[in-house]
């Protein structure tokens, strides 16, 4: 893929590896395969604002230009861009991905 992905939990760019891979160095953090496929298709086709049901907190970045992505309104989305976080992405992320 070409163009950058930014880890949504620090914004460092995240490194493809040997085995096609992303890791998060930063974090000591490899992604799945589903959540790879997620930020890929979110950084390649900008969807529409995501709602959420619930609170999420902590600090979160975009995964197409690392800015900090603001909570409000029902969502969390990137303030430069418009990109947001799909609840389904935020809860891989959080409950699967430990990051460092």
């Amino acid at each position: 893929m070409s163009g950058n992905i930014y880890c949504p939990k620090c914004g460092h760019k995240l490194e493809e590896q040997e085995d096609h891979t992303l890791w998060c160095p930063q974090g000591e953090m490899y992604l799945s395969v589903k959540v790879e496929g997620e930020l890929k298709r979110l950084v390649i086709n900008k969807p529409h604002l995501q709602p959420l049901s619930f609170t999420v907190g902590g600090q979160w970045f975009c995964p197409a230009d690392a800015v900090v992505m603001h909570e409000e309104n029902s969502s969390l989305a990137c303030p430069a861009c418009g990109r947001s976080l799909s609840p389904g992405l935020i809860h891989d992320l959080v409950e699967l991905h430990p990051h460092k």
